[in-house]
């Protein structure tokens, strides 16, 4: 079994801090987690993904990479680039504005532009397919109603990245923190995770221990 927190620091074989969890990464279809994000840091000059199958152990305080890997090995997870205007629409570009548009005013019949329209934008992209989906630590969970029962704290896995438990954080007063079984999830997306499940079950969950 494996536990995923955001802010779980995190440590290649040899002991050496790479960073802290931000998101996780699941495939909607599979319901497999795939990637968990690391924060930019002291070793990171920018977020990084990090692919399930390079953790070896995983527990709310820390993960361990497998043998062998090094801080320079991951992909970062959101990369610069240039499109054409064509291509500007392509899943999760977010555009970069162009620079300002200026022109010079010649008289009566002539604009002579100074800063010609570039061929290309500046984008900026995820470096994970556009159908699977990023969540992070307070990620909303709702019930069969479309009403806010919780929000995410942790994923449960077992040693092959599929979840068997979200932890669910009421945030109440005196916050209750439940796994409500994978099974009640009905769909999973960047705005929520819905549940196939009422507020009535989810608060009928024994709430786990301070320890837990």
């Amino acid at each position: 079994m494996l536990e995923v927190t955001k802010d779980t620091d995190v440590y290649t074989a040899d002991d050496s801090h790479v960073g802290s969890v931000d998101q996780i990464v699941l495939d909607p279809d599979s319901g497999k987690l795939t990637h968990v994000v690391v924060r930019k840091g002291i070793f990171f000059p920018e977020d990084k993904l990090i692919p399930f199958e390079d953790i070896s152990t995983a527990t709310p305080e820390r993960i361990n990479l497998r043998q062998g890997l090094e801080t320079g090995d991951f992909l970062p997870y959101v990369e610069e680039h240039y499109l054409p205007s064509h291509e500007l629409d392509r899943p999760d570009a977010v555009v970069e504005p162009d620079p300002p548009y200026l022109a010079t005013w010649y008289g009566p019949m002539a604009v002579i532009p100074t800063t010609p329209r570039p061929a290309t934008h500046k984008v900026r992209e995820r470096n994970i397919p556009a159908r699977l989906t990023a969540l992070a630590a307070g990620h909303p969970v709702l019930d069969t109603e479309h009403e806010v029962v919780g929000q995410l704290e942790r994923v449960v896995t077992t040693d092959v990245g599929l979840p068997t438990h979200f932890v669910v954080d009421s945030n109440g007063l005196s916050p209750d923190r439940r796994a409500v079984p994978v099974d009640w999830v009905r769909e999973i997306s960047e705005d929520a995770i819905e549940l196939a499940a009422t507020t009535q079950m989810v608060e009928a969950i024994v709430p786990l221990g301070p320890d837990d």
